[in-house]
């Protein structure tokens, strides 16, 4: 809404100023109107980010939880910069410019959900370290140099315990009959080598993949294809790859559920409900043939 009155500004000070009886308060200034600008350009990667990932998070991007760190490294970032040019004193209270106080309480609060995301290294942390485009080397990038340097060998511990408590040796014996090998002498070579590839730390470690084109890669297919030389890493990327960064897709299921459930259908039972809504996301995701 800021946008577009922006790029109606001339109209409205125009309609203001033919009723100047009527809008006398409501009518801004030009140091009003900058000001407004300044505050559209404070807020406008927040409308990007917030766009992008409340998406369908197709193929693990645009929406999946792995987005949902580096997001939150981007508006710290983007904050830090303009707390520079709209300083705040906490001794001064009542002097600060109004943009100085709205950028220091955005920063404490986006500060404050980030630390949040310290109790879940499992999941937000370990969805960015699966990401074949970021991996360790993201953290190293982004946490170095600030007092979250510490905290990236207590993450990657972390990550990596709950990978071997829940994912570790439990997949690799339903990937061995998924690929029949009937052959002892192969069938034993293959858990032997499977066992000291499939690891999440060496996973980690490696350089990070550069795709041709990041707007279309996939992360999910990418692990899909990875199935064979990491098991058990890559179960664990694809149930995490797989989640939304945000509710807005729950959300938009209920909501299409609410369009189902017409009076005239008022009987149809939990199962019933559940069942026609998968297949519909199926059906519109081309997992399951139209035809």
């Amino acid at each position: 809404m800021i946008g577009r009155a922006l790029k109606l500004q001339k109209r409205i000070k125009f309609f203001c100023a033919e009723h100047t009886d009527e809008f006398e308060l409501d009518t801004l200034s030009d140091a009003e109107w900058k000001d407004l600008a300044l505050f559209h350009g404070l807020l406008k990667p927040f409308f990007d980010i917030t766009i992008q990932n409340e998406s369908h998070a197709t193929g693990g991007m645009r929406g999946a939880l792995w987005e949902a760190l580096p997001a939150m490294e981007i508006l710290l970032r983007h904050l830090e910069a303009a707390a520079k040019l709209y300083p705040f004193d906490k001794r001064v209270k009542g002097k600060n410019s109004f943009l100085a106080v709205c950028v220091d309480s955005a920063w404490e609060k986006l500060n404050e959900y980030y630390r949040i995301t310290d109790g879940t290294y499992h999941s937000y942390a370990a969805a960015t370290l699966l990401n074949p485009t970021m991996r360790k080397a993201w953290f190293d990038e982004q946490w170095s140099g600030s007092d979250l340097a510490d905290y990236i060998p207590q993450m990657i511990t972390k990550v990596n315990t709950f990978w071997e408590d829940n994912y570790k040796g439990k997949h690799l014996a339903e990937r061995l009959e998924e690929r029949e090998i009937k052959n002892v002498i192969a069938r034993t070579f293959y858990k032997k080598r499977a066992e000291e590839v499939d690891n999440l730390l060496a996973y980690a470690e490696q350089d990070v993949y550069e795709p041709e084109d990041f707007d279309t890669f996939s992360s999910i297919k990418w692990w899909v294809e990875k199935l064979n030389r990491y098991p058990t890493v890559a179960r664990y990327a694809l149930d995490l790859l797989s989640c939304p960064a945000m509710s807005a897709e729950c959300e938009r299921v209920f909501s299409n559920c609410k369009l189902m459930i017409t009076p005239n259908r008022c009987h149809l039972a939990d199962d019933v409900i559940e069942a026609a809504e998968c297949l519909r996301i199926w059906w519109l995701r081309g997992i399951i043939p139209k035809e």
